[in-house]
């Protein structure tokens, strides 16, 4: 069986450095490393991506539910397997992830995500 996955990753957080909320966001290393290593892998093994966004091409709606306003349908919710490399952390036991563009906020949090919904749904059909 075939597994579909994407990939988002950011090394380079200049942008939400400059004008975000966070300048001390620090770049990361090696994250091109892990990200092409687990792409290569899958790939390798015959499983199909479906996005592979870098940078200044991941965003934080890519994650948001569809029904709050995200694109995650499209995106996060339409693989079975996502990989994401970026800046996180919680507050108040929410989970955070920082981004160097944004879409419609810097972060994306935790408590926006529904994940795993169309999986539930076509499981339900089948």
């Amino acid at each position: 069986m075939t597994t579909t996955f994407g990939v988002e990753a950011i090394r380079h957080f200049a942008n939400a450095r400059a004008h975000g909320p966070d300048s001390k966001a620090a770049d990361l290393t090696y994250t091109f490393n892990r990200s092409n290593g687990f792409d290569r892998e899958l790939r390798d093994a015959h499983h199909a991506r479906a996005f592979y966004w870098t940078e200044r091409d991941v965003f934080e709606n890519d994650l948001q539910d569809s029904s709050l306003g995200g694109d995650d349908a499209n995106w996060v919710d339409n693989v079975d397997l996502f990989w994401i490399e970026t800046h996180g952390n919680n507050v108040n036991g929410v989970p955070i992830m920082l981004y160097d563009t944004p879409v419609d906020d810097w972060l994306t949090w935790g408590d926006t995500w529904e994940l795993g919904e169309a999986a539930a749904r076509t499981r339900r059909a089948a």
